[in-house]
């Protein structure tokens, strides 16, 4: 009979992998303090942590004692690889994840709201004027303190679904997904990461279809119950819409392979199947706006948005006499 007797160390480890590896190799995880105990026992269990992603709680048994580990998930990829056609930035040869919106990039946003929700790294995948689009994202992260990875996908013209893949290297087990052209509040982040994971995907979806600023363009979603039943731009009938915030396992990965090998490079073709597995599930957003900028229409609405937002927010200070 195994009897805990005390908590000898906690460690936060940064990848799932890490708890993985112990496992399969019966050891000490990877920066622990060498020891001669054995290993011969292990529990997993779940939980939520408000901010910082969703946590695996392992208790390594050895010995006479239990260690607890505390392994989180902290790591966002943020793809920022298009050119922004519609937007006018082949023009005008800015990429659109540098365009400004009320004197903030577009990329910086994306990195100020997976920061807010509490995650420390991200990956940033770039391709149509690479070294720029790179440099913007070092300066975001450097002053918002995020630990960054630039990836740069040769290919990215193929899709977004490439730009995804380009990043499988540099992620753990589970990890976010956001658009580097879609506004989406840190709440998004906080519903995904706050949601059990019981399958390959997760996606904050809107169900408010009346409320998207151009719903021809947009990726629509089929519900049944909380499973994604079908996903994309031609579907009808649909309810709900795809913010563009994903929560992922690394199965992702594999669907993305098989439709890049057929010749179609989309990341919601790869979801779609998924989905068709009964793979994928929405998670419905908390009604705060965001925006899919893809058009001058669109920044020109988001930043009405964000004007009377600031308004009320120092409204609000005033009122409170700060």
């Amino acid at each position: 009979m195994i009897r805990p007797l005390s908590i000898r160390d906690h460690r936060v480890l940064r990848s799932p992998a890490s708890a993985r590896f112990s496992v399969a190799n019966r050891g000490w995880p990877p920066g622990w303090r060498d020891s001669s105990d054995e290993l011969i026992a292990i529990e997993c269990f779940g939980s939520p942590s408000k901010g910082h992603g969703s946590t695996l709680f392992v208790n390594f048994t050895v010995g006479w004692s239990v260690i607890h580990v505390s392994n989180t998930m902290h790591v966002a990829v943020v793809l920022a690889a298009g050119a922004g056609t519609r937007l006018g930035a082949e023009q005008s040869r800015v990429p659109k994840p540098v365009t400004s919106l009320l004197g903030i990039s577009l990329l910086e946003r994306a990195l100020r709201s997976v920061q807010a929700a509490g995650i420390d790294r991200a990956v940033v995948v770039v391709g149509y004027r690479a070294e720029l689009v790179a440099a913007q994202a070092h300066t975001a992260a450097a002053s918002l303190d995020l630990d960054l990875t630039v990836v740069r996908n040769r290919r990215w013209m193929s899709g977004n679904g490439s730009s995804l893949l380009a990043a499988a290297p540099y992620v753990p087990a589970r990890f976010l997904v956001v658009m580097a052209d879609h506004l989406i509040p840190p709440s998004f982040i906080d519903l995904l990461t706050e949601t059990t994971m019981g399958s390959a995907g997760q996606l904050v979806v809107d169900t408010r279809p009346d409320t998207v600023q151009d719903i021809d363009e947009a990726t629509k979603v089929r519900l049944e119950g909380s499973r994604i039943a079908a996903i994309g731009k031609k579907l009808d009938p649909f309810d709900a819409v795809d913010t563009g915030a994903f929560l992922f396992d690394r199965r992702i990965f594999d669907a993305l392979r098989d439709e890049i090998s057929l010749g179609r490079g989309e990341l919601s073709v790869a979801v779609q199947r998924l989905a068709a597995d009964g793979l994928m599930h929405a998670v419905p957003s908390d009604g705060s706006f965001w925006c899919d900028v893809d058009t001058p229409e669109d920044l020109a609405v988001a930043r009405r948005v964000l004007e009377r937002q600031i308004l009320a927010s120092r409204e609000q200070a005033v009122a409170a006499g700060k």
